[in-house]
């Protein structure tokens, strides 16, 4: 029971940080993104 608790708090974690990078970084990473697509499509 302990080591799946364990788990779940290392995935709220590790979400948690993802969630606050993407919150710092989200409109520049989607810039690059929008770019590197009109940069195939072309």
């Amino acid at each position: 029971m302990l080591p799946r608790a364990l788990g779940l708090i290392a995935a709220a974690v590790a979400t948690a940080l993802v969630f606050a990078a993407w919150q710092t970084n989200g409109p520049a990473l989607l810039n690059v993104l929008a770019a590197n697509g009109l940069a195939w499509c072309l």
